[in-house]
């Protein structure tokens, strides 16, 4: 039973983008639309998870927990960011795609801090990765590639990585069992930082946020808190109940194909052949890192 739970992960982790890509393909005119638009996210997540924190039975949180935390916050307003912008900029099946690599990062610093072995399969992953760049950054003849969309998928991969990273040594500290708290922490430093360099740009270049602060507009942003903070929930039952190196791959898997879905019938993406094939072996990559 728990196992149509991934399924089901997969799915809402690719309404996620859905709904991000559209919000940045509509309404992400400029960089202000972008912050405003975590503002609102993080502030329904952090929201969601305080009330979940309540019933938690978790104390206060310790001083490792708050530190991570906030470091994690501010990562996570740079992945947002940049994921929205690529977005509204690219193809939505190649950004995911490359966010997917994140995994990189944890599974570097499980090696060189922890001792925890990396196999075989993972090293040809690696490889694939580096195939994957290849296909995706060469020009095709006739096409000239887009440089700030691979820059902002990039910068998403990292600032991603490094949340999972930073997740993972919390989860080598005293205060490991503050996952509630690590999350309400996050987000809220998160939510402030994001409406500082939204006030502190204002102030310098008098940019404003272009995209309405209707229902319409607000509604499917705090969809997004929801689905981010019912993912976080469940993947965290879930690693408790369901092996690593089914659960991840499984997901990532999934949420792949649905991504593709959305990306050809929602955006009209149209990719090429070279471009189908690093998709094929992104996704194959992604698979062998995550076991």
């Amino acid at each position: 039973m728990l196992y149509l739970l991934l399924p089901f992960l997969s799915f809402i982790a690719s309404v996620k983008a859905l709904i991000q890509g559209r919000f940045g393909r509509r309404y992400g005119k400029n960089s202000q639309d972008a912050v405003m638009y975590n503002c609102v996210m993080f502030a329904a997540t952090a929201l969601i998870f305080f009330i979940l924190y309540l019933f938690s039975g978790e104390g206060l949180p310790g001083a490792p927990t708050v530190y991570l935390a906030v470091i994690v916050g501010a990562c996570s307003v740079a992945f947002q960011f940049f994921y929205t912008k690529a977005l509204g900029r690219g193809s939505v099946s190649l950004t995911a795609l490359i966010n997917g690599f994140y995994l990189i990062f944890p599974t570097t610093l499980g090696a060189l801090a922890y001792g925890e072995a990396i196999a075989p399969v993972q090293m040809v992953g690696a490889a694939l990765f580096v195939a994957t760049m290849l296909l995706t950054v060469t020009p095709e003849q006739g096409r000239r590639n887009d440089g700030k969309w691979l820059a902002m998928a990039l910068a998403c991969m990292a600032a991603s990585g490094t949340v999972n990273a930073l997740q993972k040594v919390h989860q080598h500290t005293a205060a490991h069992a503050e996952y509630m708290s690590f999350i309400v922490v996050s987000n809220i430093a998160a939510f402030v930082f994001s409406l500082l360099i939204y006030w502190i740009h204002r102030a310098r270049t008098g940019e404003r946020r272009t995209a309405p602060f209707t229902p319409n507009v607000v509604a499917p942003i705090v969809l997004v808190g929801l689905i981010m903070g019912l993912y976080n929930v469940l993947t965290l039952y879930l690693s408790g109940r369901l092996d690593s190196v089914i659960m991840y791959p499984a997901i990532n898997v999934i949420n792949m194909a649905f991504t593709t879905l959305w990306s050809v019938t929602v955006f009209k993406d149209r990719l090429s052949r070279r471009k189908a094939l690093a998709l094929l072996i992104g996704t194959a990559s992604v698979v062998l890192i995550s076991l």
